[in-house]
């Protein structure tokens, strides 16, 4: 019987890496010939997890850092197919040998997310990230030069300093709900920039990232280089001034934005996103798709003015010359609030003007939300 070439086997294992791993694994035994093959498809990407701790949203399984340990002790060639890994990282990590072990045989890394939550897991909160030790073996990570991802979340005092090990990064996401404060810590100066391609944070994030970029390369040059930044998302806690923010300010230093999203939290204090146009304008040439989701449901201001505000603010964006393509606007509100329709009369009218010469998609959600369970109009 004729075998098929080895790269159609490929080809065929590529299709169902996608959706079917059980059926990669049967793969994998079949033959000496397809364990490379499949290998490198079951093993790109890895979740540890040395202890089972709650979670509120489904989770794909998770193995533990020794069990991932035992395979590499094994298969040492395994580790070079790893190429993106997620850390659910807990205090007691720091004493158990088989993290390091692991961690350091990992030389291929692509995308790399933590997870760090010290607040939910009951763990000691008075350990702070620069004493962590796990902290040496991370910045281990993050200094290879195939990691162009990252993603941190967490609600402690991770230093946003370590960044300066990034020497390839282009795609960051920061998901940090407490203040990051790295004035303090003397940064070592990184020898070249950071050319961000993709970049998510939140206002939390925005005085230590501030820090970032106004610190210089060994040869003078800023560390956050913004000018191929295409991609923005913003969580925004804090808005009242968005143009005078510090959040703000980081995000009109990006020059060639080709997507921006906004997204307000329920807990923002002031939510009308006013100066939102003077804040993405330095990207007025280039910007094709603006999403904004605004959450009202635990804010006490009528949806009324924030709406009319936010309606102000796309009427400034549309009088200046433009080249947007998508729109797409998200409004959660408490079912109790009354929406009448002449509110809505002057975004119409706004959108029916001839100021938006590449327009080709508006989408406006409105979710009125009834105890637990929303209902979109």
């Amino acid at each position: 019987m004729l075998t098929p070439p080895l790269d159609i086997i490929e080809s065929i294992v590529d299709i169902l890496a996608a959706s079917d791993l059980q059926s990669i694994r049967t793969i994998s035994l079949t033959c000496h010939a397809f364990l490379p093959i499949c290998r490198k498809r079951l093993f790109s990407s890895v979740s540890l997890m040395n202890r089972d701790i709650y979670f509120q949203m489904p989770r794909p399984p998770m193995a533990t850092t020794s069990m991932l340990h035992n395979l590499l002790t094994g298969s040492p060639d395994i580790s070079r197919y790893i190429r993106d890994l997620t850390f659910v990282m807990q205090d007691e990590d720091a004493s158990d040998p088989t993290v390091v072990a692991v961690f350091q045989r990992l030389i291929h890394l692509r995308s790399l997310v933590i997870h760090y939550y010290p607040f939910i897991y009951n763990i000691n909160p008075e350990v702070s990230w620069s004493s962590n030790p796990l902290r040496s073996v991370l910045r281990h990570l993050l200094e290879h030069p195939s990691l162009t991802e990252l993603r941190i979340c967490a609600n402690h005092d991770i230093l946003l300093a370590d960044l300066t090990s990034c020497i390839s990064l282009e795609n960051l996401t920061l998901e940090i709900f407490a203040s990051t404060e790295i004035s303090e810590i003397p940064l070592q100066l990184p020898v070249a920039p950071i050319r961000l391609r993709s970049f998510k944070f939140g206002s939390p994030s925005a005085p230590g990232m501030l820090h970032l970029y106004g610190t210089n390369c060994t040869d003078g040059r800023p560390f956050l280089d913004f000018s191929k930044l295409t991609r923005l998302s913003v969580a925004l806690t804090e808005v009242s001034h968005l143009k005078d923010s510090q959040t703000g300010l980081l995000i009109s230093l990006c020059k060639s934005l080709s997507t921006v999203k906004i997204t307000v939290d329920e807990e923002a204090t002031d939510v009308k996103l006013t100066s939102l146009s003077g804040v993405i304008r330095p990207s007025r040439n280039t910007l094709k798709d603006l999403h904004i989701s605004i959450y009202l449901v635990e804010v006490n201001i009528p949806p009324e003015d924030t709406l009319t505000a936010l309606v102000d603010e796309l009427d400034q964006i549309g009088e200046n010359d433009n080249v947007l393509e998508g729109i797409t606007l998200r409004v959660d509100i408490v079912e109790t609030f009354n929406i009448h329709e002449e509110k809505w009369r002057k975004l119409d009218r706004l959108f029916a003007r001839h100021r938006w010469p590449k327009l080709r998609r508006v989408s406006l959600t409105i979710c009125a939300v009834v105890g637990l369970l929303p209902t979109s109009r």
